[in-house]
């Protein structure tokens, strides 16, 4: 059996091991096996140290191969005292390893051979016999300093678990510094501070380095009047609250990252969106433009050749003015979907006005295919939001449902705003039957399209939901609708509303 222990994990496991060559020397020993093999050095015969008790049958082997894996007893030949243990075999060094445990029945052995807890694995159920229970007067002399390291311990416990929760909900580094710097000030008396990077201070007794991937990212200072006893109970809490930091730092990273392919990957379905509508958008626009163009001449026609009337000219200004009215709303509409809104902050909007305003970029594209739409405002609906993200996920229902039932006998497409309990659920609903399971189940995946070639990217599903998740709301598919139902829901506002 191969292991990968190397000498100062065997050393801890097994402080009383012996190491043995293929010939029966010693080739190496723990750190307490001395103390109970009173001639043990090097090289030595094993037949001088020790004699093997069980197994039985295996008492005069001269096969080391043969233990490998069993549990054996055995008594030392200087010491008379009983180990019991396993026999390992490190064939990268053909080395038999007894890693044995003496078998201590009372204090007399302890206090003859000098032997104390720190000779015995903590594992060990002899730690306990002679610390609570057997060893009352190698105890006694202990008991102070044995509550001093246990009380600081436990402090140094508590100090790390609550510095630990907070981390766990820190997004920033800076946050989580202070917070940590204020409890150990609070708790130890000492005096803390940070800087980026490498950074330095004469008068810190105390520096933790804060390293990710191999780069210092941080330094935590602390300075105190009085000496700092660098216990190892101090030890392990410094290294624990150095790993808590160091895992903090890689997840604001790895969240950083990830939020940043998010902004690329929603701007670029937006993009993608825009140019799948480039030509509905210019009809749009055409169609205003054309009829101020055919006003604007007619007009200055009839005032040239005086023919014009006064009510002739202001009706045929007032169309031109509601034609660059409606220019203006889907240029301001364009303007707005198409801008980068991933760092806008969440703010009070009106679902009516971005229903509204969306529609402005999709109802040419709509009525070109005889689609039928059933939007009508009726109240006031306000939820806390980024407007140009919820636009983006409205439209991408509204193109999807467009596309799906294009063709079909008596399409349409209705939108519908309704409360359930503290949220608005706004439903796109079109006359289409609904869709497959096996499309269903993965539809929300990215990257997943059933669309043809250069016609979707498969992203619109996928970040329409990332956005209603950033919106503490919700997005889905309802499966339980005669047609094809679409639906997300968002917080209602409230005049507390801060997130």
């Amino acid at each position: 059996m191969e292991l990968s222990l190397n000498k100062s994990n065997v050393d801890a496991l097994y402080p009383f091991y012996l190491g043995l060559g293929v010939e029966g020397q010693v080739k190496s020993f723990g750190r307490s096996a001395s103390k109970t093999f009173l001639n043990l050095r090097y090289d030595i015969l094993v037949s001088e140290i020790f004699e093997l008790i069980t197994p039985k049958s295996l008492i005069e082997i001269k096969d080391f191969h043969k233990l490998v894996g069993k549990l054996i007893s055995l008594k030392s030949r200087t010491t008379e005292i009983t180990f019991s243990g396993e026999v390992l075999w490190l064939e990268s060094s053909n080395i038999f390893l007894f890693a044995i445990t003496p078998l201590v029945q009372n204090v007399e052995v302890i206090t003859k051979h000098e032997l104390t807890y720190n000779d015995f694995p903590v594992y060990s159920p002899v730690f306990d016999f002679f610390i609570l229970i057997h060893a009352e007067t190698f105890a006694r002399k202990l008991q102070a300093k044995a509550i001093i390291e246990l009380e600081e311990q436990n402090n140094f416990a508590k100090l790390n678990l609550e510095i630990a929760n907070f981390c766990s909900n820190c997004s920033k580094a800076e946050e989580a510094f202070n917070f940590t710097i204020s409890a150990i000030e609070k708790s130890l008396k000492w005096k803390g501070s940070f800087s980026e990077g490498v950074g330095s201070s004469l008068e810190a007794k105390i520096s933790m380095p804060i390293i990710v991937d191999g780069n210092q990212r941080y330094c935590l200072f602390f300075t105190s009047e009085e000496q700092i006893n660098t216990s190892e109970a101090l030890k392990i809490f410094l290294a624990s609250l150095t790993f808590t930091l160091e895992n903090l730092i890689k997840r604001i990273d790895q969240y950083a990252a990830v939020l940043e392919a998010q902004m690329i990957k929603v701007h670029s379905s937006k993009m993608s969106t825009l140019g799948e509508m480039a030509a509905g958008i210019a009809h749009e626009l055409n169609n205003p433009l054309a009829i101020i163009h055919g006003m604007a001449w007619m007009t200055k026609t009839k005032i040239v050749d005086g023919t014009s009337k006064t009510e002739m000219i202001i009706e045929n200004l007032d169309k031109i003015m509601r034609m660059t009215e409606r220019s203006t709303k889907i240029i301001k509409g364009l303007r707005v979907f198409s801008r980068d809104a991933v760092n806008d902050a969440m703010e009070k909007i009106e679902l009516n006005r971005v229903i509204e305003d969306t529609l402005e970029l999709c109802k040419s594209r709509i009525s070109s295919r005889n689609i039928r739409l059933d939007w009508e405002v009726v109240g006031e609906y306000f939820s806390w939001g980024k407007a140009v993200q919820i636009s983006q996920v409205i439209l991408n229902l509204i193109n999807n449902a467009s596309d799906a039932i294009e063709g079909s006998h008596d399409p349409w497409i209705k939108i519908q705003i309704k409360k359930d309990d503290q949220m608005w659920n706004i439903s796109v609903i079109d006359s289409g039957e609904g869709i497959p399971p096996s499309v269903a189940d993965k539809m929300m995946l990215p990257f997943f399209t059933t669309k043809g070639p250069g016609k979707g990217t498969g992203l619109g599903l996928s970040i329409s939901h990332t956005i209603l998740q950033n919106h503490h709301g919700r997005f889905w598919y309802d499966m339980n609708k005669e047609n094809t139902c679409f639906t997300l829901s968002l917080p209602i506002y409230l005049s507390s509303s801060t997130t």
